[in-house]
């Protein structure tokens, strides 16, 4: 009953035993398939640039402010238990390790202080997983990125507070 409460869609898998089969595409041409799919599309980053920097107050008072233990717990109450990055650390292992969340607010407040991330946050890797059809079709296969849960919570943390001045995004 446990992993049917965590996750309904890992349950039935199990139950099923299905489970997405290795890829066997030779890797050079999943490779070229995959650029040629997510190449760039022209879009410029930073299109918007001058009117986010024109609007220094309220990027002070609130979308750069430093987090709180309540935000944190908040991105952690709606997580999914999704697979974990190359350091291996569940969510529920973050949890364990800081119940509380100030130490984890600490280390996320200091990123934002010092406007960097350890870099092995930003390490991700690749696993494919089959969609169906045709196992030897490239197009029935989806690439998904795997990375660290502290980094997903991280990033969490900064879409909810994206979400909160869309005028930033997009006037």
């Amino acid at each position: 009953m446990g992993l049917y409460n965590r996750s309904k869609k890992k349950a039935i898998q199990h139950v099923l035993k299905k489970v997405s089969p290795r890829c066997k595409i030779d890797p050079a041409t999943i490779t070229k398939y995959f650029k040629n799919q997510y190449k760039a599309s022209g879009c410029k980053p930073f299109d918007n640039f001058e009117n986010v920097v024109s609007k220094p107050n309220k990027l002070d008072n609130g979308l750069i402010r430093p987090f709180t233990r309540q935000e944190v717990r908040r991105i952690f109450e709606h997580v999914k238990d999704t697979a974990p990055g190359e350091d291996r650390i569940k969510y529920n292992e973050l949890r364990k390790f800081d119940p509380s969340f100030y130490l984890l607010t600490i280390i996320y407040n200091r990123c934002l202080k010092e406007q960097k991330i350890p870099p092995h946050w930003k390490r991700a890797y690749t696993i494919l997983i089959h969609k169906k059809g045709e196992e030897s079709n490239t197009e029935n296969w989806r690439p998904i990125a795997l990375t660290n849960s502290i980094y997903k919570i991280y990033t969490g943390l900064w879409a909810h507070r994206l979400h909160q001045y869309p005028e930033l995004i997009s006037p």
